[in-house]
Parts: C-alpha cells; sequence; structure tokens
C-alpha cells in the first residue's frame, strides 16, 4: 500500500540486519570478563551526517526493536531522530558531546576506553551523566551511498563494543548494491585487524524510493 513515506536501501538494509540477528542471536551479544552475554533488544544505530560552521561531523541515531519494526514506523523514527539531532534538540547526545569536548584531545583514547570499561565491562548505567546505556545496539549502518561512493571502508569503532558495521553503497538501476561489512573476530573485541567481509546483491524492485 502507498503511504507517501520514502523508503530508502540504508532502511531496507537496517531491517535485513535485524531479521539475520534475530535468526542468529549469538551475532547480537557483547563480551563480558571472557563471557557473552545477549543483547535482550535488536536495536541498530544509523549514523548521521552533520554540518556545523562548515565541519562535518557523525552522530548515531539509535532505533529499538528492529526486527519488530514495520517500515513505516522504522521511517518516521529514523526522520524524527534525524531532524532532533541535526537541530541540536537530543538532549542526551547534547550532553555527551559537551563532556567530550572538555576532554583533551591527548587523553580522548584513554577517556573513550575507560568509559567503555565502565559502561560496558562492569555494565554499570551512566544515564545519569548523559551517557546512554548500549549508546550504539547491536550494530551500526553508515551509507556511503549519498557520497556517490559504491564501496567504502569504514572502521571499527572499538569503545562501542558494536561488533557489526555495513556500509551499503550507491544504487545503481538495473545493478547490484555493494555493501561493505565489518564484524570483528570475538564479539565485543576488538583484533589488530578487523575482519572484512564484502557481498553484492541485487536491490528489490522498491519504486523509486516510495511505499
Amino acid at each position: 500500500a502507498k503511504t507517501g513515506k520514502k523508503l530508502t536501501m540504508t532502511h531496507v538494509i537496517t531491517k535485513a540486519v535485524a531479521l539475520a540477528m534475530a535468526r542468529c542471536p549469538e551475532a547480537n551479544a557483547i563480551l563480558r570478563w571472557n563471557t557473552i552475554y545477549e543483547r535482550q533488544n535488536i536495536d541498530i544505530s544509523v549514523l548521521v551526517v552533520m554540518e556545523e560552521d562548515g565541519k562535518i561531523d557523525l552522530s548515531s541515531a539509535k532505533l529499538n526493536g528492529v526486527d519488530t519494526m514495520r517500515f513505516e514506523t522504522m521511517i518516521d523514527a529514523l526522520s524524527q531522530q534525524v531532524a532532533r539531532i541535526r537541530a541540536r534538540q537530543d538532549a542526551a547526545l547534547e550532553q555527551t558531546r559537551k563532556s567530550l569536548q572538555v576532554v583533551p584531545a591527548l587523553l580522548m583514547n584513554f577517556f573513550l576506553k575507560a568509559l567503555a570499561f565502565v559502561a560496558y565491562t562492569l555494565n554499570i548505567n551512566l544515564e545519569r551523566f548523559g551517557v546512554p546505556k548500549d549508546a550504539f545496539g547491536g550494530a551500526l549502518v553508515t551509507s556511503i551511498g549519498p557520497l556517490g561512493l559504491d564501496v567504502g571502508y569504514p572502521p571499527l569503532l572499538p569503545y562501542s563494543r558494536v561488533p557489526i558495521l555495513i556500509a551499503p553503497g550507491e544504487v545503481h538501476d538495473g545493478g547490484p548494491v555493494s555493501a561493505r561489512v565489518s564484524c570483528f573476530q570475538r564479539v565485543g573485541e576488538a583484533p589488530r585487524q578487523p575482519v572484512p567481509l564484502f557481498g553484492r546483491f541485487a536491490p528489490p524492485k522498491l519504486g523509486r524510493g516510495r511505499t
């Protein structure tokens, strides 16, 4: 049925990743004290491009329970989050951003590792300090297609404790879509080099981005 909502390849791939994680719950897990804990919900973050004073920055919009979401709900939820983030109206994100601004660049790596240790390894809720619980969920999706790229090589972020990162490329009429997939060798633990997987698949017939 036509709803007038814009369905993009980002929505399709995010939903596909959520359904795959639902069928393989071991992939939606985190390593804590050498014990694997499966996450209770399938949450996925989509990276959002922001621009301020000519500077480009990235933030993440987290979608909760993506495996049970209808496309219409996902489109609305992601659009609303992106609008709040770009308008600087996401209170938790802005508080985190302000906190990071006071950390010297020389100490940033140590600070992020310490923050990840407290939030993930010790499993301490830091929401009162502006740090969302499990801020990124079990996977990250960053679309490089709008940049005109077929293939990209985004790095994994060890401090996020996200074991899967998907980078769908540009959609071409009648051609396959390239998606670069990076994943950790062990869930929640970054090796020296991430393991790259590369896939190409034919996109579904969506009818010019409308559903």
